[in-house]
Parts: structure tokens; sequence; C-alpha cells
């Protein structure tokens, strides 16, 4: 499979040179990644401009790597998800809301997108989360997980990205988030300080996700308490490797070399099988938690979360519950003031200038035809309920 690689972050670039160095893979072309020591590694130079990538013949798929600006990052995405061509694309991406929007294109286009959370298919990971879902699991049924990261960066998108990762993480390991409570240190609004975020899942389970200052290294501290034992998972940010200590078993450590490769083995897969995966949804409820913690924070008070998928059906619902309950309003308010008009011998009034004035296409507000244009209105409304049929199903593409 020949890849292009657009953007640089440290994740877009490992899964990169994983291509480079694969005999099944290609790296055919990199975009805005002129400084990047992946294209000096490969020879290539960035010689092409983005779109080009929408429909490039020597271009079979894209490793989308994060931007700081991330409303040009979501309006690029947005064309790459119209385009359904098969994408990595490094998690957090953008914001939840925008994220679901994407979501709903991939849905309609038939595009394969696998969502790439650094850490999710390290070695380290994956060992801790077969012990927990272990029926013999030394550690017993989970009460607790802490998840502590040091971070040199504490600005609100840095931790939210962060936190986005971690959330997905957690996930994976102990089940859906149904409420966020978040404390942060300072009341600045930019500034996530000691951020410290309180999770609950469907099962009961209790998450204390925290972030602070770097003491020597930033690295994560996993931290999983059962009934019977706990597991506590290092996880350096460098090219360390991650250490892993478990009630009941030795201590061991786990290399993050053979990630890229991994993530490179689903996505192709996946492609290969033509279906879509879940991942880009399940990057989409990460974000929305990681997303949830700014409105804990405004209101001082724990969100719930109730895992709803948006799509263009619910919206289009959403609008038509809406537009009805305005429709309702309206229809009394103007019932009321027609009757006032009546009482008080207002609509008399209005009638006799309509008249006098001599102008035919002002007859339509003769207060004799006030009831009809009413009952005329919601019958539009009532008939606007039936283009989710006319549309349903419409430019869906399936995959061959």
């Amino acid at each position: 499979m020949k890849f292009a690689l657009f953007g640089e972050d440290p994740a877009a670039l490992e899964v990169a040179e994983a291509v480079s160095v694969s005999t099944a893979h290609e790296l055919v072309l990199v975009c805005e990644v002129a400084g990047s020591p992946i294209a000096q590694f490969t020879g290539l130079r960035d010689t092409v401009e983005w779109e080009s990538l929408l429909h490039h013949p020597q271009v079979d798929a894209v490793i989308v790597a994060r931007h700081p600006d991330l409303d040009l990052h979501a309006e690029r995405l947005r064309k790459l998800f119209q385009a359904a061509m098969p994408m990595i694309v490094v998690h957090p991406a953008c914001e939840s809301i925008v994220c679901y929007e994407l979501d709903m294109i991939r849905k309609d286009t038939g595009g394969i997108v696998y969502a790439h959370c650094p850490g999710q298919a390290h070695q380290g990971f994956r060992a801790l989360r077969e012990i927990v879902a272990d029926d013999a699991s030394p550690l017993g049924p989970i009460q607790q997980v802490s998840f502590d990261r040091s971070l040199h960066d504490q600005h609100r998108i840095e931790v939210t990205m962060q936190l986005a990762r971690d959330v997905q993480l957690i996930r994976q390991m102990v089940g859906e988030v149904t409420s966020v409570s978040a404390i942060s240190a300072t009341r600045d609004a930019e500034n996530y300080a000691n951020l410290n975020v309180n999770l609950t899942t469907a099962s009961g389970t209790l998450v204390r996700w925290t972030a602070g200052p770097v003491d020597r290294q930033p690295e994560g501290r996993l931290v999983v308490t059962g009934s019977t034992g706990k597991a506590v998972l290092l996880m350096p940010t460098d090219q360390s490797p991650w250490r892993m200590e478990c009630t009941g078993r030795k201590p061991a450590e786990f290399a993050g070399d053979g990630e890229p490769q991994q993530v490179l083995e689903q996505f192709t897969s996946l492609v290969q099988s033509g279906k879509q995966a879940d991942s880009w949804t399940d990057a989409c409820r990460s974000g929305e938690v990681a997303d949830t913690v700014a409105h804990s924070l405004r209101r001082g008070r724990t969100i719930d979360l109730y895992g709803e998928v948006p799509s263009e059906e619910s919206t289009f619902k959403g609008m038509m519950a809406a537009g009805g309950c305005a429709m309702l309003m309206l229809s009394f308010v103007a019932v009321l003031l027609a009757s006032v008009a009546e009482a008080i011998g207002l609509a008399g009034w209005i009638d006799r200038i309509i008249d006098g004035t001599g102008i035919g296409l002002l007859s339509f507000a003769r207060s004799e035809y006030w009831l009809g244009w009413l009952l005329a209105l919601l019958l539009v409304f009532l008939l606007l309920q039936t283009l989710k049929l006319v549309f349903a199903g419409g430019g869906k593409t399936k995959i061959q």
C-alpha cells in the first residue's frame, strides 16, 4: 500500500517511519513536513499541495498528523473525509463536535478511517488490559483507577489533548464514561495547571485523572486497584520501555517500537476487508469526555454523559422538535392576539385600513384569513416531516 504523510507530530512520524522501512508498504509523498526527520530519512521532499492528496493517483492512504490550528485542520479533514480517502488520523484531531460531524460524513461516504491513539496499541497497555479482562485476574474486581500525567505544557489545549488520549485508554479498559467532574487549581480558563478530573464508568468504576508539573521526565502513571491486588503501569513519553508491576506477577518491561507496526496491521486489515471500523466513533466519544471538562469547570458541578452519537436522523428530529415547540408557542400567541384584536375592535380597524389602501396584495392580512393562514402554516410544518423519508439513505456509497 502506498502512503502519503500529511503534517508532522511524533505519533504520525512513527507510523510514517514504520511505513518507510516496511516491505509491504511504501511512503511515496510527504506534505507540510519539510523540516521533519522523516523527509530526510526517506529522501522525499515536500513538493505537493495538500489538496492533491484528495485524488492523487499514487496514493492509497494518508497518515494525517495533528495541526496546531484546529479550525484549519477541521476544514481540511472535512474535504479528506468527503473524498472517502482511507486515512490513519492521529487522535485527537479536533474538537469532539467536529469529530462527530466528520463521523457522519464518514458513514455517508463509506470511507475507512483509523483513529490512532498513541499508547493504545503499546505492548504494555495491551498486557495490562488483558490482566483486567481476565476472569482469573490477580487483581479481582476493579474498584478504582488512578491516572497521573506529568506535562511540560499545561495549557488548556495540550492538557485536553492528553486527556482525550488517556480517556481512550480508560474506556478500552473499564468501559464507557457516564459522568465527569473537574477541579482546577486556577480560575484561568486557558491554564489547566494541576487539573483533577473524576470520571465514573457505566460499571461503577471510579477513575481519577490528574495533570501535574514535570518532576524529571514527562510520563504517565496508571494504577488499577482491585479487591485483591493492584497493577501499576509506568508510561514514559520518550523511547524508554514501559514498566508494569502487578500483584502475583514479576515486574515486566515492554518496548514501544512495535506499536506503529500494530497500527499499520490493523489499518491494512480494515482496508482489505472494506469494512468501516468503530475506532473513529470511539475517538469521538473520548474527545467528548475531554471537552466536557471545560463545562464542568465553568459550571462547578458534575456533568452526566449519555453516550448518544449524533447523526443526520437525530439532528433532523431535534430540529423538527424545536420547530414544533416554536410553532405551538407562536400559534398560541397568534390566537391570543387575534382574540384580543377582535375584542377591542382592532381587527375591524385593520380591515378598514386595508380596504382604504386599495392594494389587493394586502388582502391576505384581513382578519377573516388569520385562522386560515395559521392552519396553512401548521400544515406546511407537518409536511416538512416527510423530508426524512425523501432523503433517507441518499448519497451513501458502499465499499465493494
